[in-house]
């Protein structure tokens, strides 16, 4: 049986894309059917999923979007799923920088006692 691939008749393939609120391709976005099972959409938001026949549904989830949980229909291996944003969940982020350890080490310690003794 060289050159040959055995496929397990008791899987499927669930494939898609995953889109945002405005029909934009959304990548990064997590699939998973169970906490060894999953996969992530790819630059285009594209993804494909092989699982047992057995699945009844699955995940798809991101940071700062409701997770959905999408029913497997038998007659259909396609889905495109349209995640929505969590209200009041991304926000302003202020980003303030801290002076650098050397930095404060040295005005606390080094540049005031030199600076009184030549005074």
């Amino acid at each position: 049986m060289l050159g040959k691939i055995a496929f397990n008749v008791g899987t499927r393939i669930i494939s898609g894309v995953v889109v945002d609120e405005n029909n934009l391709p959304f990548p990064g976005v997590i699939i998973s059917v169970s906490q060894n099972i999953g996969t992530q959409s790819d630059a285009v938001g594209k993804f494909r999923l092989t699982v047992s026949q057995s699945i009844q549904q699955f995940k798809v989830s991101s940071t700062g979007y409701v997770p959905q949980i999408v029913t497997v229909d038998n007659s259909n291996n396609v889905y495109q799923i349209k995640l929505k944003e969590v209200p009041h969940m991304l926000g302003e982020v202020v980003i303030m920088k801290r002076p650098s350890f050397i930095k404060r080490t040295y005005y606390k310690y080094i540049k005031r006692p030199i600076y009184k003794l030549f005074k």
